[in-house]
């Protein structure tokens, strides 16, 4: 693919960018509050401004190709990008021919389970074609992509200038006979209006979106990223995304940790989901964010919306499948808490193992019982983990 004209893309990308910001970059809660110029702060702007080179991408053995075409900032305080002191952040926007060509090719030819015959490529086509709107591929899929892996989970976001583009697609769904699917909402079981499912929707492969604004845009800068079908353009809004996901990076994507933890549509789910990408081999972007998300948790997960959003989490991400697959989801989910709970030093790991067994633990009762014979295997584990750790104190069934 030939290089494009930098202005021409610049200007298509400019409308795109700028609305990413006002829903995917640091919120301007604080806007009256004036950041503290801090040497770590002054290193982060010397990066944003900077964007992460193609001969840095390179080097890292990922997406080759990968030009950086503009960047822009994103402050407390419109107008105001020429005062470093004010810069949060800024937003990179990079043409990448090798993500272009992957993501066309898995549209093109990856088929919507449920639905034979119809390809992620079709429905993309008719939210693009009502005009005025933006599809985006988000998250863990573009993330993974600078890993080289292509995933099999493709998950999208939405922005049109006529409203959310969820009624649209349930509409046309149900016009076609398609199958589609809305979550329901936790607490009070309605259908949610932030989220839809065309196809199988137990499946990886059914095509999924949630509306920009809607919280689900990413957790951690490395799953912030967004490329644009429809202009070619990878937007990076936090500068970071690229580098924490070549380097398994987990660093949080709002000005203050307060904010991060505060915006969260079920409370604590970006502190489970932390772990959870511990137990995958990710790591903290700092010691002070390793204990800051320790001590929130210890907070909020005991309580009951902590429980709740356990209770989710599990049913989602844990006990599915088969019951060996459990298994190991569950090993590796405990194994990560307790781990990062005693490298924060605010517990120790007989504590911190203790602590998970009163807590956690009891929540699994309904999601195991699923398994025939996944109770005692589970709770024999159980008890080798917490012995290797020097629990000595013999415990119960917690669930």
């Amino acid at each position: 693919m030939a290089a494009p004209d930098n202005k021409l893309l610049v200007a298509a990308l400019a409308g795109a960018a700028v609305g990413c910001l006002a829903t995917l970059a640091l919120s301007r809660k604080q806007e009256s509050q004036q950041p503290r110029n801090t040497s770590s702060q002054q290193d982060a702007v010397t990066h944003c401004n900077s964007g992460w080179t193609t001969p840095n991408i390179e080097k890292a053995g990922v997406a080759d190709h990968v030009e950086l075409i503009a960047t822009l900032p994103y402050t407390v305080q419109p107008n105001a990008e020429d005062d470093s002191d004010l810069l949060l952040t800024s937003c990179c926007l990079y043409h990448a021919p090798s993500i272009t060509a992957m993501v066309h090719d898995i549209l093109k030819s990856r088929e919507v389970a449920g639905l034979p015959g119809v390809f992620f490529a079709d429905i993309v086509d008719i939210v693009l074609n009502k005009g005025a709107s933006r599809v985006y591929a988000s998250g863990g899929f573009v993330r993974d992509a600078f890993c080289g892996v292509v995933s099999d989970d493709m998950d999208f976001l939405l922005r049109s200038k006529g409203g959310s583009l969820v009624p649209f697609l349930e509409s046309v769904a149900l016009s076609r006979n398609w199958p589609v699917y809305r979550k329901s909402d936790e607490k009070t079981g309605q259908a949610r209006w932030d989220f839809i499912a065309i196809g199988d929707k137990d499946a990886k492969a059914k095509w999924s979106a949630h509306p920009c604004g809607s919280g689900c845009e990413g957790d951690f800068c490395c799953n912030s990223m967004l490329f644009d079908i429809k202009c070619g353009a990878l937007i990076d809004p936090t500068g970071y995304g690229i580098q924490d996901s070549v380097n398994f990076i987990l660093r949080h994507n709002r000005s203050s940790f307060e904010e991060w933890a505060a915006e969260d549509r079920l409370a604590g789910m970006k502190l489970v989901r932390y772990f959870n990408f511990c137990g995958r081999g990710y790591a903290p972007s700092s010691i002070e964010f390793r204990k800051q998300v320790v001590t929130e948790a210890l907070r909020v997960l005991p309580t009951d919306e902590g429980k709740v959003t356990l209770d989710v989490f599990f049913k989602r991400k844990v006990f599915r499948d088969t019951a060996d697959k459990s298994i190991a989801k569950e090993l590796t989910f405990r194994a990560a808490v307790v781990d990062e709970i005693t490298k924060s030093r605010v517990m120790s790991s007989v504590e911190a193992c203790a602590w998970y067994l009163k807590v956690v633990a009891p929540l699994y009762g309904k999601h195991i019982a699923k398994f025939p014979g996944l109770d005692a295997t589970l709770m024999a584990k159980m008890t080798q983990h917490a012995a290797a750790l020097g629990l000595k104190e013999t415990f119960d069934k917690p669930w």
